[in-house]
């Protein structure tokens, strides 16, 4: 169930097989390939990249600029006819035969997301608006540094597992999430020369830069998804983050003080946290915390989100090649992601 490549195995054929501009456009295909994976290639889509940016500042004088392209038609065109045939205008179907669990609160979600990583074989799918590279999935975290969310990752990047992150790209005078920590702490867990290295990919969206985003600069808004698809075989979405302040129990307790020694603490470091008195501050330093445990207590969260198996899995990781794709568009010119046509459920 691994991932389509991205090249188009069938252009051989059909320009052998086609018309005059077939045959006339065939050897600037074979150009390309040949130059595919070179500087001058490279130079290619850099050059294209810039042309796509300077672009962009018309779009300050373009309200509809989203709309008003030609594949942009096509596509607003075709979503609507989908989304005609189905319930509520959605743009899936209403699926049966799903088995789904609930989990109230973060203990038992992210034991599940950690048994779930850790059982990956192919590819790895998260959206999220913030995550901690070091929030640990299992409690208390001294007998479990394992199972810290980075390390799982790790471990499946080094067996092989293609791993895709988008997270939310914070307006930072507003925010202290830090995405590009996040960003920087996952592509550097396998560097260069070492296994793994390039199966950890993540983008941050939307980009607050005038000079690159022109009009498509969004100030008031964040991406609030979160959710997971593990080897198209089973998804987590819902409300809980994979970050620090999320990991909680049905008791909700306040108090993480323990004399007998720090082996039994349940939230270390940043972990601790509440933003009624203070908001993070300096997470990319996840072990200290200007937040006093002995003087504050900490915030309880209580969430919910949900595990999935069974068909509507494969529109969940649709949705997620959908906005990875559109988020490339907008940040670099280069090759789409494919869903895996082997994994596409019956009757679709």
């Amino acid at each position: 169930m691994g991932l389509m490549t991205t090249s188009d195995h069938g252009h051989k054929e059909d320009s052998e097989g086609g018309g005059f501009m077939d045959k006339l456009k065939k050897p600037f295909r074979e150009l390309e390939e040949k130059l595919e994976g070179t500087h001058l290639h490279d130079a290619k889509v850099h050059l294209v990249h810039k042309k796509h940016q300077i672009g962009k500042l018309a779009n300050l004088f373009n309200t509809n600029h989203r709309h008003d392209e030609e594949h942009e038609k096509a596509t607003d065109e075709k979503r609507a006819r989908i989304a005609e045939e189905h319930r509520f205008n959605s743009f899936f179907p209403e699926r049966d035969g799903n088995l789904i669990k609930w989990y109230v609160d973060g203990r038992d979600y992210f034991w599940a997301v950690s048994e779930a990583l850790e059982a990956a074989k192919e590819t790895i799918y998260i959206c999220d608006w913030w995550l901690s590279p070091e929030l640990f999935l299992r409690r208390p975290p001294y007998p479990n540094q394992e199972w810290r969310l980075d390390q799982v990752l790790k471990r499946r990047a080094e067996a092989g597992v293609q791993i895709y992150i988008i997270v939310y790209r914070e307006v930072e005078a507003a925010l202290t999430c830090n995405s590009a920590h996040t960003k920087h702490a996952l592509q550097g867990l396998c560097p260069e020369g070492s296994p793994g290295y390039g199966n950890i990919k993540i983008m941050r969206h939307p980009d607050h830069n005038f000079m690159s985003n022109g009009g498509d600069m969004t100030f008031y808004w964040a991406h609030h998804e979160k959710f997971i698809v593990i080897d198209y075989a089973m998804a987590f979405i819902g409300g809980l983050d994979l970050c620090f302040g999320r990991w909680d129990s049905h008791t909700h307790p306040l108090a993480d003080v323990h004399p007998e020694g720090v082996q039994n603490e349940v939230w270390p470091g940043q972990d601790f946290n509440n933003n009624r008195i203070m908001d993070f501050q300096n997470v990319q330093d996840w072990k200290q915390n200007e937040l006093s445990k002995a003087q504050y207590g900490r915030m309880p969260w209580h969430d919910v989100s949900m595990g999935v198996i069974g068909p509507c899995v494969y529109d969940i990781a649709e949705h997620f090649v959908l906005r990875w794709n559109f988020v490339k568009r907008q940040v670099q010119a280069r090759r789409p992601l494919r869903l895996d046509p082997a994994a596409r459920p019956a009757g679709r």
